[in-house]
């Protein structure tokens, strides 16, 4: 403390303001922290219990000396952030808390358990540990899980479907269908049976998020989002084209389109070049008739009409038949295609730029030559009549500054210049963040004198410790000496120290003395025979 004041004594009056206030700050800037911390965070540690239940946890919990506090209108026991674990720890102990059926449940069955008692338990923990994963779900404050699982029937015909109804609180905000798909998802895979079609989804305001009746099924609602990421990624990489054609917000393009989700299979055969046979055969036929020795009446035509005419006593006959038969080889190819769903048949491009820009690229057509880059851009098919793509010039884009005022955001400006045409925010912000622009630069300004402050306070130490004494007479007081500041710090005189180190030698000749006599006595020994 006397060093302390000394040093405070050697420092000029501005000096002593400065670092007074330097001190007031810094107190004033930790207890605003201490204050606006406030008191320890909670976390709720039991959710989804009744009265009583919330009764009996904070009960044992107040037994361990654990502070506790209510939430959701008492279903919810929140203790300090440090201190969850070991109140889970101490309310398992006690056995209060647990407001949800495990699978530990069935560990409890007995002898005498009859199979709907068992059915009855496998369904509740079923329900209960549903519920628990889709309250870990982000926008899921609470939730419910009723199935309904009818007995196994020995007629496929007369057995019932499983069904299954959730009920879910979010606390007045909104899930997304993405969310909603999953928590259907989660469910029907979960319970053996179900289907997604017979799962039904209701908030807590009772407005039905996904059931077997909606209109939009799972199927149509995945096409959906499949064609706005595809839609969205279209139009990006069409917009990155234009940019860079125009220059950043000289032009704006949206791309629509649908896809076929139909799996389809094309089947093709192709015939190649002949190889030779595989297999063939001949067949030769040969029949030789002579004539009789009296020519007679032949048979058919000529033997029942009158007056026909009779063959020669020495008519005669010959018959050749000659066939070939073969199976020749030849090259086949069978060409089985599948095409997955998810390509676009259908594809709109809609481009608007801005009319100056557009004349700035030159050429006859310049609205052609922005269509085409679009359309290589996207892989736009041009043979498919139902493909279109669209250019049109306005004379200005909306302003981005307008836009924001009439939709009613407050700006103020920030020291920017806006551009010629008004196209860029020229230096204007909302005023949220420019409404920190103040507490900022404040705080700059305190850590810049703060910084000089600390220059200046080195820059003293370093002319304290210099040989150069032509500032001295500037001080209120003149130097001390170290020699004069020795007594002050209560530092041993020569003497102590020699006093000191001879009882200290003394008290080690004792202690030798004590522990080890026999040493000490042949040492004696030795100076008496040595001095003799």
């Amino acid at each position: 403390m006397q060093l302390l004041g000394i040093a405070i004594d050697r420092l000029g009056t501005a000096s002593r303001l400065i670092v007074g206030l330097i001190a007031l700050a810094t107190i004033g800037v930790i207890a605003y922290i201490v204050m606006s911390a406030g008191g320890a965070a909670y976390t709720p540690a039991f959710t989804n219990l009744d009265a009583r239940s919330a009764g009996e946890v904070q009960a044992a919990l107040a037994g361990a000396g654990i502070p506790t506090k209510l939430g959701e209108g008492g279903a919810t026991v929140m203790v300090p952030s440090a201190k969850i674990n070991e109140a889970r720890v101490v309310a398992g102990k006690a056995g209060v808390g647990g407001g949800r059926a495990d699978w530990s449940l069935l560990d409890e069955s007995s002898l005498s358990m009859t199979d709907g008692q068992f059915h009855y338990k496998v369904q509740r923990v079923r329900s209960d540990v549903l519920a628990a994963q889709i309250e870990s779900i982000v926008g899921v404050r609470h939730a419910t899980v009723n199935l309904a699982i009818p007995e196994r029937s020995i007629f496929s015909v007369d057995q019932e479907q499983v069904t299954a109804s959730i009920n879910i609180d979010t606390g007045g905000g909104a899930l997304t269908d993405t969310a909603v798909r999953g928590i259907i998802s989660l469910v029907s895979n979960g319970v053996p049976g179900l289907v997604p079609q017979n799962v039904s989804v209701v908030d807590e305001q009772g407005r039905p998020l996904a059931s077997a009746t909606t209109s939009i099924g799972l199927a149509s609602a995945d096409r959906m989002t499949a064609e706005a990421t595809w839609e969205a990624m279209q139009s990006a990489k069409a917009q990155a084209m234009l940019d860079r054609m125009l220059g950043p917000g000289k032009g704006s393009v949206v791309v629509a389109g649908e896809l076929s989700f139909d799996e389809v299979t094309t089947s093709a055969q192709t015939f190649g070049e002949d190889k030779g046979a595989i297999q063939s055969a001949d067949e030769v036929e040969k029949l030789i008739q002579k004539g009789g020795a009296t020519g007679g009446t032949p048979a058919g035509t000529a033997g029942n009409i009158p007056g026909a005419a009779t063959a020669a006593g020495s008519a005669s006959s010959r018959y050749d038949h000659t066939q070939k038969t073969a199976t020749n080889a030849i090259d086949t190819t069978q060409t089985e295609t599948k095409t997955v769903g998810g390509t676009p048949t259908r594809m709109t491009v809609s481009v608007v730029v801005d009319k100056a820009a557009l004349a700035a690229i030159g050429g006859t057509a310049p609205e052609q030559t922005v269509a085409d880059a679009i359309a290589n851009s996207v892989g736009l098919d041009t043979a498919n009549a139902a493909n279109k793509i669209s250019v049109s010039a306005i004379e200005k884009l909306p302003n981005p500054i307008d836009a924001l005022k009439k939709a009613g955001v407050p700006l103020v400006a920030t020291g920017g210049t806006s551009s010629a045409d008004g196209s860029a925010l020229g230096g204007l912000i909302p005023a949220p963040f420019g409404g920190l622009l103040q507490p900022v630069g404040a705080g700059v300004g305190l850590l810049v004198m703060l910084f000089l402050v600390r220059k200046s306070l080195a820059r003293r130490q370093a002319l304290l410790g210099g040989t150069d004494s032509s500032w001295l007479p500037a001080l209120e007081a003149p130097p001390i000496k170290i020699d004069d500041l020795m007594p002050a710090l209560g530092a041993p005189s020569a003497g102590e120290i020699h006093a000191a180190e001879k009882k200290a030698l003394q008290g080690r000749v004792e202690e030798i003395a004590q522990n080890r006599p026999s040493d000490v006595a042949a040492q004696m020994r030795g100076w008496l025979t040595a001095k003799a």
